[in-house]
């Protein structure tokens, strides 16, 4: 399942903006390091629409899973914006969604007595910078070890390669670039999976608003977007979006009023509206974090079950295979598949098979985002 960490500085909104996607209360308070998880399903018509048409026992959307994590409580200095339990569990995550706050709140005080979503942002970025750091440079002095020691053969080899690799890392984390932008070999791509680089992971910006037809908080906003493109124009790699605004403490109050199914009704958008928003976050939300990692879904569908399942854009036909199982992928034969929208137009997929909208395709085939699949394997 594809996992998102919700990151920020204390009291930004963290914890009602994941109460407000799941529409499940959280507790805002709790010991540093400690997770709350909540797993939202990803709304697809398609998957509506096929299960009209089959009728199965069961009807399955994809999902996505954030997490917020309790950060340190009180007055923060440089370094100490990140627990080591939280950084532990945000090397795990697949994409950070950074909440900055924008709203003024007497009741509820900035950690740094101050509202500047431009220093919140350079001083998250800086924390990402050190902790990935902290890391290379441990590994290092373990590879220096290693070496002195007189590593032979391939191990040596392997440990000069891991060696330069982190080495231009380090380099690069130096010059306040993110580790996204070191051209790494494949081969030190693998060796550093497990270290879960901060500044190898795309972040997502999201603004914790109170009214954004204020002129306070449009300034606000504007000094964000500028020191967004400053870090992005210092290195490109960085590839900070922009930002997009949301109002958690309103969409929970609204989750409350007129219930979660009804957010997208004239009643909740003309809350929005007021307070110079759109629509609700969770569709933006999702939106962006599938953009952000190059994602897509493919269906299937029987009488048994119609479900979606989540894969990187680009993906072959077995290794779509090995989401729905393992054993699909390691005896992966060939796919039948057709377009979501030809089998609407069809009807049937005994009207695709006479169209010829519904193929076989062996396994250099690239799924394509609402293919329906059905997998031939031998066990």
């Amino acid at each position: 399942m594809t996992e998102v960490g919700i990151v920020g500085l204390p009291q930004s909104g963290k914890s009602s903006l994941l109460a407000a996607l799941t529409g499940t209360h959280m507790p805002h308070s709790g010991a540093p390091g400690e997770v709350h998880r909540g797993v939202i399903p990803i709304p697809d018509e398609r998957v509506e629409r096929l299960s009209e048409i089959f009728k199965p026992k069961k009807t399955t959307h994809a999902t996505i899973q954030f997490t917020d994590l309790v950060g340190a409580h009180g007055p923060l200095k440089k370094g100490e914006l990140f627990t080591p339990a939280q950084i532990g569990h945000l090397r795990d995550m697949d994409l950070l969604v950074l909440v900055i706050r924008l709203f003024t709140s007497d009741a509820v005080a900035h950690p740094l007595n101050r509202i500047s979503p431009g220093e919140d942002l350079s001083l998250f970025l800086g924390e990402c910078l050190l902790a990935d750091l902290a890391v290379a440079e441990k590994r290092l002095e373990r590879i220096e070890g290693d070496l002195r020691k007189g590593g032979a053969g391939k191990k040596k080899d392997d440990l000069e390669v891991e060696k330069a690799g982190l080495l231009a890392i380090k380099h690069a984390i130096e010059e306040e670039r993110p580790v996204l932008s070191v051209e790494l070999t494949p081969q030190q791509r693998a060796m550093y999976r497990g270290f879960g680089f901060l500044t190898g992971k795309k972040i997502i910006l999201v603004v914790n608003s109170g009214d954004l037809n204020s002129t306070e908080e449009t300034e606000r906003l504007a000094a964000l977007k500028q020191e967004s493109e400053g870090w992005n124009r210092k290195c490109a790699a960085w590839g900070l979006p922009e930002p997009f605004a949301v109002n958690a403490r309103l969409e929970l109050e609204l989750r409350e009023m007129v219930g979660g199914e009804n957010l997208e009704g004239e009643e909740a958008l003309e809350y929005f509206h007021e307070v110079g928003l759109e629509s609700s976050s969770r569709k933006e939300m999702i939106r962006h974090a599938y953009a952000s990692l190059g994602l897509v879904s493919f269906l299937t569908a029987g009488e048994d079950e119609v479900r979606a399942w989540t894969i990187p854009r680009d993906c072959p036909a077995p290794a779509a295979a090995g989401v729905i199982h393992s054993d699909l992928e390691k005896g992966f034969i060939r796919a039948e598949v057709v377009g979501y929208d030809d089998f609407i137009r069809a009807g049937s997929l005994a009207e695709c098979r006479k169209h010829g909208t519904l193929r076989l395709e062996g396994k250099d085939y690239i799924v394509k985002d609402g293919d329906i699949l059905n997998i031939r394997f031998s066990v």
